[in-house]
């Protein structure tokens, strides 16, 4: 085994790291879309002006979210699963 196997998307902790990122992640972004674009808009310009910049909002808000509790379950699984042996 290497020393960075820790690091990786195979162990037990890079895993579920990625599927806690994922249960969080997704309700979050749907959230935050709904929340970000609900409203009455009618088709002109004036009206849509701006969805760019909340785009990028709702993916980074998103982001900050999910990316440490993906990382924080990976740390944790991997220390418990390393203090097992």
């Amino acid at each position: 085994m290497s020393d960075y196997d820790d690091l990786s998307g195979t162990t037990l902790g890079g895993k579920l790291g990625c599927l806690a990122s994922a249960l969080v992640g997704l309700p979050t972004l749907g959230v935050l879309m709904f929340l970000a674009f609900y409203g009455d808009c009618f088709d002109s310009e004036q009206c849509h002006r701006g969805e760019g910049l909340r785009w990028v909002f709702v993916i980074l808000l998103t982001f900050a979210v999910a990316a440490p509790v993906g990382l924080l379950t990976r740390g944790l699984v991997n220390r418990w699963n390393q203090s097992k042996r």
